[in-house]
């Protein structure tokens, strides 16, 4: 379930679609330290 299930408050209520684009911005700068760090440790 997403959103408040206490409230039953929707996603789209509780977050705003600038929250979801920071959200993927942020996923994807931490998708590519991890694709370096395995890298990393690959290579040793």
């Amino acid at each position: 379930m997403y959103g408040d299930e206490e409230t039953n408050t929707p996603p789209e209520l509780l977050y705003s679609a600038y929250d979801g684009q920071q959200s993927i911005k942020i996923a994807e700068e931490v998708l590519e330290y991890a694709k370096k760090l395995y890298e990393e440790k690959k290579n040793r």
